[in-house]
C-alpha cells in the first residue's frame, strides 16, 4: 500500500519537511479502497446486507456497522493520503419535506400503494374542500339572487320577490350552501386545507473540497515527488481496462477530518490539477513552478447522525497541551542555566522529542486506518 503524507513530506508550504511546526496543520485523512465484486454482485450483496440481521458486539453502533458492510472491498488499502485541510466550508446539507411519500430507496422506489393513497388523498381534499367552497358560493349566490329580485311594499319596506323567499329559490340555495359547507366555516372568505408533509430521504450532503499547492522549486526532488503523486492518484481514480470488455472500478474512500467530519464511504467527484507559475520542458517533460490541486469527495451514502459519533470534539486536552508545553520549555531553560549550555541546544532536543511523538501519533493513525501493521 502506498502512503502519501502531503502534510509532512511535500512542499505545500515553505516550512521544512517533517518539521514539528507541521504537526499542527489541519489534515484530511483519506484511505483508498478498491471494490472487490462486479456490479451484479455489488447489487445483490447490498440487498443481502439490508435484509440480514446486524450483530453489534460490545454495544457497537448497528448503523455504522451497516454502512461499513455496504461496500465490499478487496481488503487491502490502495493508499492513505494525508492532505492539508484549509477549506472554510466543511459541512452543508438540507432537509426537505414534501406532500408526497418519501422514496424508500436511493433508486427511487416508492412504498407499495403510495400512488393510490396519494390519489385518494387528493380526491378527498377535492370533495371536502371543494364541497365547502361550493357551499359558500351557493350561499352567496343565493343571497345575491334574492336581493336582485327583491321589491318594496307600499310602505317602502324591502320584500322578497315571488319565489325568492326562504321557501323559494333563494332559500333553497342558501340551505344547500349550509348543507355542503357547514355553518361553522361559512364565515371564512376562502378555503385551504393543510395536511402533514413527509420527510424526503435523500443524500443532500455537500461534497468535501480540498485545495492546496505543491511547489517544484523548494527542494531538488520536489518535481519528481509531486509528479509521482499526481500520476498515482490519477491512476487509482480512473477505471482500468483489463480486456476487450472487462474494466475495473475507480477507488472509493474512507475519509476523516479530525474534529470536523467523518465519511464512511466516498467517491472522488472531481479532481483538478492546474499548472502554477512559469513552466519549462526539461528532459522531455513539462515542469511548472508548481501545481494547484483541487479535490472534491462526495459521500456515497446519506451522512446519517451515526457518523457524528465518530467526530471528536475539543476538550481540555488542548489547554492541557499548552500548559505542559510551557512547563517543558521552562524546564529546558532551567536546565540550560544550571549546566551552562545554550537554550537553543535544549530546544533542539525538545524539537527532536516532538518529532518522535509526532511520528508515533502518525503511526497510530495509520494503524487505525489499516495503513501499517501494528508492532
Amino acid at each position: 500500500m502506498a502512503n502519501y503524507d502531503i502534510v509532512r513530506e511535500y512542499d505545500w508550504t515553505s516550512v521544512p519537511r517533517n518539521s514539528p511546526l507541521r504537526e499542527e496543520a489541519p489534515v484530511a485523512i483519506c484511505t483508498a479502497h478498491i471494490l472487490e465484486n462486479n456490479q451484479l454482485q455489488q447489487f445483490l450483496g447490498g440487498y443481502i446486507n439490508t435484509l440480514e440481521s446486524i450483530d453489534a458486539p460490545g454495544g457497537a453502533d448497528k448503523g455504522l456497522l451497516f454502512y461499513r458492510n455496504l461496500y465490499k472491498t478487496t481488503g487491502d488499502k490502495k493508499g492513505t493520503f494525508f492532505f492539508p485541510f484549509f477549506t472554510d466550508d466543511y459541512r452543508s446539507f438540507s432537509n426537505d419535506y414534501d406532500n408526497s411519500f418519501s422514496s424508500i430507496s436511493q433508486r427511487g422506489a416508492d412504498m407499495i400503494g403510495a400512488e393510490v393513497i396519494e390519489n385518494l388523498g387528493a380526491a378527498g381534499e377535492k370533495i371536502i374542500g371543494g364541497g365547502i367552497e361550493l357551499g359558500k358560493n351557493l350561499a352567496t349566490i343565493g343571497g345575491g339572487v334574492a336581493a336582485a329580485f327583491s321589491t318594496k311594499d307600499s310602505e317602502g319596506k324591502a320584500q322578497d320577490a315571488k319565489g325568492m323567499s326562504n321557501e323559494g329559490l333563494g332559500g333553497a340555495m342558501r340551505k344547500a350552501g349550509r348543507a355542503i359547507g357547514g355553518t361553522v366555516t361559512m364565515g371564512a372568505p376562502g378555503t385551504y386545507i393543510e395536511t402533514p408533509k413527509f420527510y424526503q430521504y435523500d443524500n443532500t450532503d455537500q461534497g468535501l473540497q480540498l485545495s492546496f499547492a505543491l511547489s517544484n522549486t523548494l527542494n531538488d526532488d520536489a518535481a519528481s515527488k509531486n509528479a509521482d503523486f499526481i500520476k498515482f492518484f490519477t491512476t487509482i481514480n480512473r477505471p482500468e481496462r483489463k480486456s476487450s470488455i472487462g474494466m475495473t472500478f475507480p477507488a472509493i474512500y474512507h475519509i476523516e477530518v479530525p474534529g470536523l467530519r467523518y465519511i464512511e464511504w466516498a467517491s472522488l467527484e472531481n479532481f483538478q490539477v492546474s499548472l502554477l507559475g512559469q513552466r519549462r520542458r526539461i528532459g522531455g517533460v513539462i515542469i511548472p513552478e508548481g501545481y494547484v490541486i483541487t479535490l472534491t469527495f462526495k459521500s456515497l451514502t446519506i451522512e446519517a447522525a451515526n457518523f457524528m459519533k465518530m467526530v471528536k470534539t475539543p476538550s481540555q486536552s488542548g489547554a492541557q497541551y499548552e500548559y505542559e508545553r510551557s512547563q517543558a520549555l521552562a524546564e529546558l531553560r532551567s536546565q540550560a542555566e544550571r549546566t551552562g549550555g545554550s537554550f537553543s541546544q535544549f530546544a533542539q532536543i525538545g524539537n527532536n522529542m516532538a518529532a518522535d511523538m509526532a511520528e508515533a501519533q502518525q503511526n497510530a493513525a495509520l494503524r487505525e486506518s489499516g495503513g501499517i501493521p501494528s508492532n
